[in-house]
């Protein structure tokens, strides 16, 4: 740590005073230091040495020398907007001189995203404080003026952040390969503001999806039917057929992204439904192929709602589907959900009871195998299990217990089950030697042959 002495004086040369610093030391404790000297509040400061504003500290102060700082008062206003800004407060109540203030705008873009928008258009001119918006919040590009939207460095800068801001850079830039590029690898979506002539373009198109598979959405159509790029999308995203339709269930688009003689590809959909068993749902007439529909319930056990009636009741694809979700025992055909293996199978891996056939809601055996894994699935058996007393406590245990368990990390349950294996093995070893002493006619250690569990 350097001890340094701080000399601090006005504008006019007069001495304000002095005070005791290390050079490591944040410049806000000698701000601090000042503020007690001479009533000068640290916001309203602005020290300068050398001509610059000291930002952080001291550190590259000369050792054994005394320090002259000069100190330049800011206005109270202005004092009292950069510590509102700084707490995040919007500039959406602030006056318009404060809005014109580029040090209270560069202070409030580097914590609000939405805080261009209040700035003069002076400011919405100045590229150092779009720039830093930009690396924030990449929308805030659409607050910027026209000539910043044309601005290269602004721009890349923006869609590195967000994707989608391309849609508010300037022509040019949304046909530069270079940009459109960043914009894509950070949000596929972003391809859709490329300029035509990209989105048709064989090669770039292939160089984007190879970036962002989501890219595929927004190519030409002809370009959707190259197997090549269709290819290079599966690889680059789990889903891609007819994701147009797809992404409509959430985003609104409407687009179909494979055509449809590459949606009847088996190889490429067998790419498809390896990475994400939902591209079954686009399969068309390989929602029959029984290697493809095994894959994708491998994958993502719920697209068994996509496969054919016939590999619905399939018992080899359902149990494939139970095991990796238990919530697949939905879709698979009602003889199958009669068929008392295969759902105890599917309510031990989890909550599955509410689709087994009223049969099996009916049996005790099967309640008692969902209870540890569903604390609701008394609600789902027949009226003469709900009403069971018995059955009714051990729910009510169950419940309690995973209550316990999603108090503690997935590493401390871990531990607890080896624990419990331990001691089960213990038990075991126990009563074994208790039964070989018995057959020798001593008599054995009983209390030794009790389990206890620690709580």
């Amino acid at each position: 740590m350097q001890d340094l002495q701080v000399l601090v004086r006005c504008l006019s040369g007069k001495v304000l005073c002095r005070v005791a610093a290390s050079a490591d030391e944040p410049v806000e404790a000698v701000k601090d230091r000042v503020a007690a000297a001479t009533g000068i509040c640290s916001a309203e400061q602005r020290l300068l040495w050398g001509g610059r504003e000291v930002e952080e500290s001291l550190k590259d102060a000369p050792a054994h020398q005394e320090l002259q700082l000069t100190l330049l008062r800011r206005p109270k206003e202005q004092a009292e907007w950069l510590q509102r800004v700084a707490q995040a407060e919007s500039l959406s109540k602030a006056p318009e001189l404060i809005r014109e203030d580029r040090e209270v705008l560069m202070a409030a873009v580097k914590v609000d995203d939405d805080a261009l928008q209040w700035a003069s258009p002076n400011l919405l001119a100045d590229q150092s404080v779009v720039l830093e918006a930009v690396r924030r919040c990449g929308f805030a590009l659409a607050c910027a003026c026209a000539s910043l939207q044309a601005d290269r460095e602004v721009v890349l800068a923006a869609v590195a952040r967000h994707g989608l801001a391309l849609e508010s850079a300037c022509e040019s830039l949304r046909a530069d390969v270079e940009v459109v590029l960043t914009a894509v690898e950070q949000d596929g979506n972003a391809f859709q503001f490329a300029a035509l002539q990209l989105r048709g373009d064989r090669d770039f198109v292939l160089r984007a999806v190879q970036q962002n598979g989501y890219a595929l959405t927004y190519a030409m159509p002809e370009l959707r039917g190259d197997r090549e790029i269709v290819a290079a999308a599966i690889e680059r995203t789990g889903w891609i057929w007819e994701c147009g339709a797809r992404v409509a269930q959430f985003g609104g688009w409407a687009l179909q992204c494979a055509a449809q003689e590459l949606q009847a590809d088996r190889d490429l959909v067998l790419s498809a439904v390896h990475r994400d068993g939902a591209a079954l749902s686009f399969a068309g007439r390989l929602q029959e192929d029984r290697e493809v529909v095994l894959a994708a319930v491998q994958q993502s056990g719920e697209a068994l709602a996509f496969a054919s009636q016939e590999l619905r009741a399939d018992r080899e694809v359902v149990l494939a589907a139970i095991d990796e979700s238990a919530m697949a025992l939905e879709h698979a055909s009602d003889e199958l959900r009669d068929d008392e293996a295969l759902v105890l199978r599917a309510v031990a891996n989890g909550p599955a009871l509410r689709f087994a056939s009223p049969r099996l809601r009916g049996s005790r055996a099967v309640l008692r195998r969902a209870l540890p894994r569903e604390e609701e699935a008394l609600r789902w058996a027949s009226e003469e299990l709900r009403a069971d007393r018995r059955l009714q406590k051990v729910a009510r245990r169950c419940g309690q217990v995973q209550e316990e368990l999603y108090k503690y990390p997935e590493s401390s349950i871990d531990g607890m089950v080896e624990q419990r294996v331990e001691e089960l093995q213990q038990y075991r070893r126990q009563v074994e030697r208790n039964q070989r002493l018995a057959s020798e006619g001593i008599e054995g250690n009983k209390a030794g042959a009790v389990l206890t569990v620690a709580a």
